[in-house]
């Protein structure tokens, strides 16, 4: 993991990234969150500060996981519980499709929110930023790790795996599009599973990281 003070010059950076539309979409990592109004993950839709998702703490609503997702409007889950303080949580965001209940937010493999979905994913932008808003705002302060991303709405029992520590190589891995570890070893920190490395912008020191089961040999996902 790596820390962040909640300065906005100190994140992680990812440029060039995915465009990820349609209307399933899963954002994972464990945090350690010692203030609210700060993103985990983001990816901002380009000029305007307009966004197409990010999951954060206390971003629309204080102390709690918030899970923002835009579409032809902005769909956002607010989690229950104050994680202000409370040690090293696993935070999730779901879009599962259109409807009621399909964004769905959960605190260590538990449902701690869930809101209508209303439409596809807001595409457009290049970048994603750990630790802040790509649109300069929301820095975070605390600890962040284990970041990935899935174009597919992950099961209960998927998350409930990862928040138990098994790898996101782990789970769903045909639809796991992105997996920074941020082990805080190297800038940038590698994504396992593409080249879309995440570089290290002002200073962002190394941290405790949770224990991860990682597999012992590589996972092969069929083509087609």
């Amino acid at each position: 993991m790596r820390e962040f003070d909640g300065n906005l010059a100190n994140h992680l950076w990812v440029g060039d990234y995915h465009n990820i539309g349609g209307s399933y979409l899963t954002a994972a990592c464990f945090a350690r969150a010692d203030a609210s109004g700060g993103c985990l993950v983001s990816r901002d839709a380009g000029g305007g500060g307009s966004r197409c998702w990010n999951l954060g703490i206390g971003t629309n609503n204080a102390n709690v996981i918030s899970w923002r997702v835009e579409s032809s409007v902005a769909e956002v889950a607010n989690g229950a519980t104050n994680v202000i303080g409370a040690g090293m949580i696993h935070a999730c965001g779901v879009k599962d499709g259109n409807g009621a209940n399909t964004l769905r937010v959960y605190l260590n493999g538990v449902l701690d929110g869930q809101t209508f979905g209303t439409g596809a994913i807001v595409t457009g932008g290049a970048n994603i930023a750990i630790g802040r808003r790509h649109h300069t705002s929301q820095p975070f302060d605390g600890a962040i790790g284990e970041v990935a991303i899935w174009a597919a709405a992950l099961t209960v029992p998927e998350i409930v795996a990862l928040a138990k520590g098994f790898s996101p190589l782990m789970i769903r891995p045909d639809s796991l599009l992105s997996y920074w570890p941020v082990l805080g070893n190297d800038s940038p920190e590698p994504d396992y599973i593409s080249s879309l490395g995440a570089g290290v912008v002002g200073t962002v020191p190394k941290s405790d990281h949770p224990k991860v089961y990682r597999p012992r040999s590589a996972i092969y996902v069929p083509a087609g």
